[in-house]
């Protein structure tokens, strides 16, 4: 079951930031040792990860292999990522390939 921190959502719409991600961190993440960076990168997306699932799900497959094919759509986005443009940030960036693979598990699971 996925659980979603509504107050967390709140506070963002209400003009609260985001944390930033780094460039440090998405570029050990790209490394071959970057296991530390890639749970800390999974980790800024959590939130968006877990309401897309949920959304997208619509009551046809569990929310939980959504997130998991999520999680996939980030790493599919960093292997593509301009880390020297750094336009548009890396969490605009990768929000589109974390959709298309929930809705790409979705049609295979439904």
């Amino acid at each position: 079951m996925i659980h979603i921190n509504y107050r967390v959502l709140d506070a963002e719409a209400d003009g609260q930031a985001r944390a930033r991600i780094s460039v440090q961190v998405l570029k050990k993440a790209r490394t071959l040792f970057g296991r530390s960076a890639r749970k800390e990168l999974s980790q800024h997306f959590d939130a968006d990860i877990r309401l897309m699932a949920t959304e997208i799900a619509q009551r046809q497959v569990n929310p939980t292999a959504l997130y998991e094919a999520g999680v996939k759509g980030i790493w599919e986005a960093l292997d593509t990522y301009d880390l020297e443009r750094l336009r548009p940030g890396f969490r605009e960036y990768a929000l589109p390939f974390i959709r298309q693979q929930m809705i790409n598990a979705r049609k295979k699971l439904g």
